[in-house]
């Protein structure tokens, strides 16, 4: 018998016990990194409209108005329906764990460490950005 999808509810419970968690709380600074992390996209349309957003240029509504952007907004919801809750959550856990078990030895190093989750990595782009650069951190340690 399968484990159930986790929900959102569920996701952000494990979330809250990371560092950065208030920031992604807080609409306004969550906003700001998606922004962010767009515009250090690789993909020059999707950094476009980072630096957009970022800037105040234009609002998400707008987006939809200019085909070249709604073309991102298209792969970024196909892409979504390929996303696998499940392995997220187990990415999730794994993360939540490593961070606790470093905070024990070091509470301001993992704290640092874990607040670099929500930095663009060199290699961002729209695609799994997030997935990836976390990856690669995680592969760092």
């Amino acid at each position: 018998m399968s484990e159930p999808t986790p929900t959102a509810e569920m996701l952000m419970a494990k979330v809250s016990r990371l560092p950065f968690a208030a920031q992604l709380a807080d609409d306004h600074s969550r906003r700001k990194l998606v922004y962010e992390r767009m515009a250090a996209s690789s993909d020059p349309v999707t950094r476009e409209i980072g630096r957009q957003l970022r800037d105040g240029a234009m609002r998400v509504r707008d987006m939809w108005a200019v085909p070249e952007y709604r073309q991102v907004l298209e792969r970024g919801l196909r892409n979504l329906e390929s996303f696998d809750v499940r392995r997220f959550n187990e990415e999730l856990d794994s993360v939540v764990a490593d961070y606790e078990r470093e905070r024990e030895d070091d509470p301001y190093a993992a704290d640092e460490k874990y607040r670099r989750y929500l930095e663009p990595s060199a290699s961002s782009d729209d695609e799994g950005a997030g997935e990836r650069g976390d990856r690669e951190r995680r592969d760092e340690r």
